[in-house]
C-alpha cells in the first residue's frame, strides 16, 4: 500500500497471506510424518491440499517410489470442482460457492468423467458428504484415480484435505477397505493438533 509519502508499506492483505502460508506450514509439519507412513504402507502418491478461493492448492506430497506414479508438486493449483482433493473440500463449502463457479463459468471438462454440470457435481457433493470421502477416476488426468479425505480445524471447519493417489488399474488392485481406514486415521491424528 502506498503512503502519502509516496513509499510502499506492506498492508493488512500482506499479512493475510502471510498467516495463511503460516498455517499451510504448520499443517505441512503435522501432516508429513502421516504422509509418509501413507505412502509407505499403501506405495502410491499422498498429497495435501487446502481452499484457496475457488480453487484448491497442493502444500505437500510424498511420492511412490513405484516407478510409474502420480505425481503432484507444491504450489500446483487445481480447480475446486474436479479430483479427490478439491472435491472432499468443496463438498463441505457453501452453496454460495458451488453457484458460483456456474454463474462465472468456470466449470469446464479435463477429460470425458470429469463433472461440468451443476445438478451431476452437487449428486457427487452429496455422496461424498454421506460417505465422508471422494473418488475420482480419470476426473483431471486420464488414467488417475484417488481417494480424497476432508480435513477440519478445530472448529470442525474442512478447509483441507489428504488424497492418497496412482494409476488407475494399480488403484483398483488394492483393498478399497484398508485404503479408506488408514487415509481416515491418518486424518484424526492430523486433526488432533489442529
Amino acid at each position: 500500500m502506498e503512503t502519502d509519502k509516496g513509499a510502499y508499506k506492506l498492508g493488512y492483505r500482506f499479512i493475510e497471506f502471510a498467516n495463511i502460508v503460516r498455517m499451510d506450514h504448520s499443517l505441512s509439519t503435522i501432516a508429513l510424518p502421516y504422509m509418509k507412513a501413507l505412502t509407505q504402507d499403501l506405495g502410491e502418491t499422498t498429497i495435501l491440499s487446502v481452499i484457496s478461493d475457488l480453487s484448491a492448492v497442493c502444500v505437500e506430497t510424498v511420492p511412490s517410489l513405484q516407478p510409474i506414479k502420480v505425481s503432484s508438486e507444491q504450489g500446483k493449483i487445481v480447480p475446486i470442482y474436479a479430483g479427490a482433493s478439491s472435491k472432499a473440500i468443496l463438498a463441505f463449502q457453501s452453496e454460495a460457492l458451488i453457484d458460483q463457479l456456474f454463474s462465472r463459468k468456470l466449470v469446464k471438462k479435463f477429460t470425458e468423467k470429469t463433472l461440468a454440470t451443476k445438478e451431476e457435481l452437487i449428486e457427487n457433493l452429496d455422496d461424498i458428504r454421506e460417505k465422508g470421502y471422494a473418488i475420482s477416476d480419470s476426473e483431471i488426468d486420464v488414467g488417475v484415480f484417488s481417494y480424497g479425505f476432508p480435513i477440519r480445524d478445530s472448529k470442525q471447519t474442512v478447509f483441507a484435505s489428504l488424497t492418497v493417489s496412482g494409476p488407475t488399474d494399480r488403484m483398483l488392485q488394492k483393498s478399497e477397505t484398508e485404503i479408506i481406514e488408514k487415509c481416515q486415521q491418518a486424518v484424526r491424528e492430523i486433526e488432533k493438533f489442529l
